[in-house]
């Protein structure tokens, strides 16, 4: 039985069902052993030669423990071995556990044929993305499938991209996806593990396919003082859409939608924002601004049609329309030649057609929703020094 209609309608338009876990199914879902405290857990370690206990909010980019003392306020510990599980018989347990089970559901058979095929994908030297998703899990780490291309698979097209998420510490997993690929594949440094997010493929192709390796973000991602934990709500806030806020366990056959609105926006191509605006810069906003335009602008490559028979381009919300207008209004805060740049470098060379149409077709866009002013003082002048 479902529990909600829209799921049930979603799952037959996908060609299949698509069943909400009872409790009974979500006790029985297979668990990683981890070998170390989880977000969440309540710890306890010495220092200096006392006794202190507190709760583990997650880890540094460099794989330091930060927590929240009893006593006293937030800090980093050294590593992990300083601290141990104070009650084990009250461990969190997996990031799922505390996701309310309406939120929890089977693929239809098409979409698990999908998602299955997306996993078998291979980054030379060979590695199917399955196999780092299963390194991850025997590390003691849960690992998901998710962003874009889930979204694109419930809308019935797989990509050619993937993106995996995971609860592993940034540092740990840097060394595996090192071990496991070509280092020379694998755009890494400082910054990037602030950020807490690897490119693996190609470096010098942007027409081969890539596979996107990072951890569920808790605060202040890609700065010094960025913190990653094991939180679908805390990833979310610093996210973008629901539509690409759908997680996939490969290992458990599920997919997990936090929001609620997540598989039905994808399925219907709608842009709807789950992002805390209060925790995002303005360079973020920008940045999920051109997404934004992107999916509305251009279609899958060579057209694909999705479940529904028509062409894949994505429509705002209704009920979203301030908040996503606020993102496009937030272009402004990028100099006039980078957003020129940006727009043509990774939005119209995805569209048909001669410049001058694409820089028309995003004209009348903005125009649509009352946008003009972003158009005449930003971009047009830009448009009149080109030669």
């Amino acid at each position: 039985m479902y529990s909600d209609e829209r799921l049930w309608k979603g799952a037959m338009e996908a060609g299949g069902i698509r069943a909400v876990l009872s409790e009974a199914d979500k006790g029985c879902l297979r668990r990683p052993s981890c070998r170390i405290p989880r977000p969440g857990d309540r710890i306890a370690w010495y220092q200096p030669g006392v006794l202190q206990r507190g709760t583990l909010i997650g880890h540094t980019w460099s794989g330091e423990p930060f927590i929240e003392p009893d006593r006293g306020s937030r800090n980093r510990l050294k590593n992990f071995d300083m601290i141990r599980i104070d009650e084990p018989t009250a461990a969190v347990g997996p990031i799922w556990r505390s996701v309310d089970r309406s939120s929890i559901v089977r693929p239809t058979d098409s979409e698990r044929d999908r998602l299955h095929e997306l996993a078998d994908r291979k980054i030379p030297p060979g590695v199917m993305h399955s196999e780092l998703l299963t390194a991850i899990w025997d590390w003691g780490f849960e690992a998901f499938l998710s962003g874009w291309p889930v979204g694109d698979v419930l809308a019935g097209v797989v990509g050619r991209d993937a993106e995996i998420v995971t609860t592993m510490p940034v540092n740990l997993l840097a060394q595996l996806i090192v071990d496991m690929y070509d280092a020379k594949r694998i755009v890494d440094g400082e910054a990037i593990r602030q950020a807490g997010c690897f490119r693996i493929g190609n470096l010098a192709s942007i027409a081969e396919q890539y596979l996107q390796v990072r951890t569920f973000r808790y605060y202040a991602p890609g700065t010094t003082d960025a913190v990653f934990g094991a939180s679908f709500e805390h990833d979310m806030a610093l996210g973008t859409f629901s539509c690409c806020a759908v997680y996939y366990d490969l290992t458990n056959d599920i997919l997990i939608d936090p929001s609620g609105l997540g598989i039905e926006d994808a399925e219907t191509c709608l842009l709807r924002p789950v992002m805390d605006f209060d925790q995002q810069s303005d360079e973020d906003k920008a940045r999920i601004g051109l997404q934004l335009i992107a999916r509305c602008l251009t279609a899958d490559r060579s057209d694909i049609a999705d479940a529904h028979g028509q062409c894949r381009q994505y429509r705002l919300a209704d009920d979203a329309k301030p908040q996503l207008l606020e993102l496009v209004d937030s272009l402004k805060m990028l100099p006039a030649e980078e957003l020129a740049a940006d727009l043509s470098e990774k939005i119209f060379a995805r569209m048909p057609g001669d410049d001058l149409g694409k820089w028309n077709k995003f004209r009348d866009w903005l125009g649509g929703f009352g946008r003009e002013d972003l158009w005449n003082n930003h971009i047009q002048p830009i448009l009149e020094r080109q030669p």
